[in-house]
């Protein structure tokens, strides 16, 4: 179900309210409007030193078992997204990171309670801290390994937008 059928009272007064576009609902009753803006989450491509990059098997829905980046929404206290990547990476594989620079942003829809959410995807780049311990997994992350870019198979990634970035960091890397 898409979000503009999931959404048809007024989160304010609970109102019926009315669909404006196809990016927000109206409320005749109290006026207040309620745009459906995208969440936004961060992804990064952390490099160990001999360049490649960390990989895990995502172990939650949406797309359970497929392979991802270490990545999270951005929480309400996350004073940047840079930030974000830090508190993800350290949450989801236990390691520091260092370095991070921005890489690209892609648009995705995140299919969370039955409902096909807009979600922005952020992507990074960052070097695993001299000092980290070796990724591990946790409740997020089934898998944990390290791989050369340009040897993954895209179709096992279970996001669009994570595509999308893989084939950015591969133009990044040939600059």
């Amino acid at each position: 179900m898409t979000i503009q059928e999931a959404y048809k009272f007024c989160l304010y007064c609970g109102s019926k309210a009315n669909l404006v576009g196809e990016d927000h609902l109206e409320c005749p009753n109290c006026g207040k409007k309620f745009f459906f803006s995208p969440s936004v989450g961060s992804a990064c491509f952390c490099r160990n030193p001999k360049g490649e990059i960390l990989v895990i098997e995502r172990n939650i829905e949406p797309h359970k078992g497929t392979l991802g980046l270490p990545a999270g929404f951005v929480d309400i206290n996350d004073p940047t997204l840079e930030s974000t990547i830090v508190r993800e990476i350290m949450e989801e594989v236990g390691c520091k990171v260092k370095n991070i620079k921005y890489l690209s942003s892609h648009h995705t829809i995140y299919p969370f309670a039955g409902v096909d959410r807009p979600h922005m995807s952020t992507f990074w780049v960052c070097e695993l801290d001299e000092e980290t311990p070796e990724p591990k997994t946790s409740s997020e992350v089934s898998k944990v390994f390290f791989a050369d870019v340009k040897t993954l198979d895209l179709s096992k990634f279970g996001f669009d937008s994570t595509r999308m970035a893989i084939k950015d960091y591969i133009d990044f890397l040939n600059k």
